[in-house]
């Protein structure tokens, strides 16, 4: 049997999405609970998410710099301590502090879980915040950003997303040396009892969960009463008309170009149609920039377009490196697919291999039951439920070509773009 190389392997319309199950329960202090009950092998994940991180802050990087350390000895034990209680159980942690939240993540085998609870129970709860440990995060992250700093696309991100949203909002300013050298013990200790209240947390189990772990759960983490205070975003500056910025860079061979401008959190009514757009314009390999830019004209390795929604807030951009010269050659091109997409419809074959792509990736989403965590995190974090996402599922299957066109003209404008550009010149 020959084997024609030109023709592309069939694919299956993907009508509907099956919505994963989950339990739901709450612990003594009311802290909600999502129970992930699945899955074959003896693992076990525990996700305590809290929101606010930098929206509660009263110091610039409070937020990353303490949760970073709370794990880094407590009353009860030393960093080396917890780092060796949680490697006997061939466990791992991870924790982290992103614009709108804090997480811990505790993963192992499920026999152990009742004896890796105490040592979260302890990080959360009781964190010292030793100085040693402080000026070795400082002496370390300092480092880092300098290193950072001579990356045109990390230097880029940073002028895009103060331009967008403000250098003083929890949305825009970025990590600086003098920020971190600015904070101290008391900044923390404070940082840390403001913003661990249960009435901003949830938590996630799942795995193969056994009938004792609720409870288990229950024991070191329902008796906690603080509040946390109401969350407030701060005012947003208006996104302004068409602006270029250009940055000079060391890097005299590529520059960094990144055009966009502010959006929409998940609850937009526009937000199902416009994560289609983006995915035919620069969301994913055989998307119209790709094609058109990296394929035809060969000026850049990669490009890819980006809808990136926070809890409040969100923005669109378009990121590339090209080599020195070729910037307006590409940011004119990337105009010009805009330009396509609202002058003319998308055929209907482009539209359904998108949709199936999409549809596609969701079914990812829900394969195993640490995929499925992840997926009821996201949706619980954007306050969004089963309704929320069957809603954002169907919009997106019955989407047509003159509602992309439409969206296209109201949000695709080069009137509205903000340009950096990072390079040698």
């Amino acid at each position: 049997m020959k084997i024609n190389w030109k023709k592309g392997p069939g694919f299956s319309k993907i009508e509907k999405f099956n919505f994963p199950l989950k339990e739901d329960a709450t612990l003594d202090n009311g802290i909600p609970v999502s129970i992930v009950n699945m899955g074959s092998q003896e693992i076990v994940r525990l996700d305590i998410v809290y929101r606010g991180a930098r929206l509660l802050e009263n110091k610039k990087m409070a937020s990353k710099i303490t949760t970073s350390l709370m794990r880094e000895g407590t009353s009860a034990a030393s960093s080396e301590i917890i780092s060796e209680s949680i490697d006997f159980y061939g466990s791992t942690l991870r924790s982290g502090a992103n614009l709108d939240y804090t997480f811990f993540s505790l993963s192992g085998l499920s026999r152990h879980f009742d004896k890796l609870l105490p040592v979260l129970e302890d990080i959360l709860y009781d964190p010292i915040f030793l100085e040693d440990e402080i000026e070795k995060y400082k002496k370390t992250n300092i480092q880092k950003l300098q290193l950072d700093l001579s990356k045109n696309e990390l230097v880029n991100y940073r002028i895009f997303t103060e331009s967008l949203f403000g250098k003083d909002h929890p949305y825009g300013y970025n990590t600086e040396e003098a920020f971190i050298k600015a904070i101290n013990r008391q900044d923390l200790v404070d940082h840390h009892d403001k913003s661990y209240g249960i009435n901003h947390c949830f938590i996630l189990l799942g795995g193969k969960i056994a009938p004792t772990m609720l409870p288990a759960l229950n024991k070191h983490f329902g008796f906690q009463t603080k509040n946390s205070p109401d969350l407030n975003l701060p005012v947003i500056q208006e996104s302004a008309v068409h602006t270029r910025i250009f940055v000079p860079s060391k890097n005299i061979h590529q520059s960094s170009i990144k055009i966009g401008k502010r959006l929409f959190n998940r609850h937009h009514k526009d937000f199902a149609g416009f994560y289609v757009l983006n995915t035919i314009l620069g969301g994913y390999f055989g998307s119209r920039l790709m094609s058109s830019i990296r394929e035809d004209k060969g000026l850049t390795y990669n490009i890819y377009s980006v809808m990136d929604h926070l809890i409040y807030d969100g923005y669109f951009y378009i990121e590339t490196e090209v080599a020195v010269g070729n910037e307006q050659k590409t940011i004119d091109e990337i105009y010009h697919q805009m330009d396509l997409l609202k002058q003319e419809h998308v055929s209907s074959d482009e539209l359904q291999m998108v949709k199936n792509y999409l549809l596609g990736n969701f079914l990812n989403l829900i394969d195993g039951p640490l995929n499925v965590m992840s997926f009821f995190r996201s949706l619980e974090l954007d306050y969004a439920n089963k309704a929320h996402f069957e809603q954002f599922v169907h919009e997106i299957l019955t989407i047509d070509a003159a509602r992309l066109q439409d969206l296209a003209i109201r949000y695709l404008s080069k009137e509205t773009m903000l340009e950096v550009i990072v390079g040698g010149k």
